[in-house]
């Protein structure tokens, strides 16, 4: 009798010894997750401040992801190097209205680490789509947007300082535990005022690097190209001029062929004469064809072949013909279910 009221001791002291290591486990689990919570918030709050109505914006949110998954990835000296580059950036940047694109300062400034061998260009890429996808705000994903513009404003993306970095940490949580994959993203993604700016053209419009001048040039005999960003108006109108300038009307023309199993894109002679290759990419930047050369048409066209259905093509790309010399021209088609050129 003794013996059996000790072993239902045992066993009830034993339950309930493992009732409190199940509970301390768990509240272990909520202090860490807490303390994570915590941590991230005070971070992006130095990096970031809510306007006077406590909201924050894509852009604004973005920049602040970058600096995060750079110190949280790659150490406090790079985020610091960072956030120097891009306060530099965004003054460069900065309009005569005193606006500055914090999207493009911020892959500006990227680039610049990669550049100078701070990031690969890799684990930039890495950064680059982490932060893109944290920074989601609204129910468009495939760009970021600002704080100006009206309630009803498509190219207002806020929310609150509380909601945003919620989402935002959720998502960057998911991809530390290795929960969720985020896709490495080319640093040469055009900004939605870039593409807001090349969408002013009916189906196809240049941007980004371009040739120079023959002004340009006068300076600087080893200078053969300038870098552009389409994020002034400035550069919007200097992207437009040299669509103008370009033979064959826009410079590239886009067949579908009649099987609908294939596109081509064809290159002018002042674009297809230093091409060394041709990329499709969607508006997020991902690759999604690389062109075959496939011989010249009878005007003396560079052809390019890709084997993809139209049904497989994003509705509207990017291609992006990089040269010789180094110099990547992008063009945008608006619509590829219809050909043009």
């Amino acid at each position: 009798m003794e013996a059996t009221q000790a072993m239902e001791v045992t066993k009830v002291t034993s339950t309930e010894q493992s009732q409190a290591l199940n509970k301390d486990t768990e509240n272990s689990k909520k202090s860490a997750a807490t303390e994570s919570a915590y941590s991230f918030d005070q971070i992006m709050k130095a990096l970031i401040a809510p306007d006077s109505a406590n909201q924050v914006n894509e852009e604004e949110l973005f920049a602040g992801l970058v600096e995060e998954r750079i110190g949280a990835l790659m150490g406090e000296d790079a985020a610091a190097k960072f956030h120097a580059t891009l306060q530099s950036q965004l003054d460069s940047h900065r309009t005569a209205t005193g606006y500055s694109s914090y999207e493009d300062a911020t892959r500006a400034a990227l680039k610049d680490m990669v550049s100078n061998e701070t990031l690969t260009n890799e684990d930039a890429e890495l950064i680059h789509g982490q932060a893109f996808a944290a920074a989601q705000l609204d129910d468009n994903t495939t760009t970021l947007f600002d704080g100006i513009g009206g309630d009803n404003d498509p190219t207002k993306a806020v929310d609150t300082m509380e909601g945003a970095l919620l989402k935002a940490r959720m998502l960057i949580e998911k991809f530390d535990s290795g929960e969720e994959t985020a896709e490495g993203m080319t640093l040469d993604q055009l900004s939605s005022r870039a593409l807001a700016g090349l969408t002013s053209t009916p189906s196809v419009s240049l941007t980004g690097m371009t040739e120079s001048s023959d002004e340009e040039r006068s300076g600087d005999e080893d200078s053969s190209v300038v870098s552009q960003s389409a994020s002034t108006a400035t550069n919007s109108t200097r992207a437009s001029e040299l669509d103008k300038d370009t033979d064959d009307s826009k410079g590239i023309a886009y067949q579908i062929a009649e099987s609908l199993d294939s596109v081509e894109i064809l290159l002018s002679a002042s674009v297809g004469k230093m091409a060394e290759s041709v990329i499709l990419r969607d508006l997020t930047g991902k690759v999604v064809g690389e062109g075959i050369r496939n011989g010249e048409d009878e005007q003396g066209r560079a052809k390019y072949r890709f084997e993809k259905a139209v049904d497989e093509l994003p509705d509207s790309m990017m291609v992006d013909v990089r040269q010789t010399n180094g110099v990547t021209r992008k063009f945008l088609i608006e619509d590829s279910a219809k050909n043009f050129g």
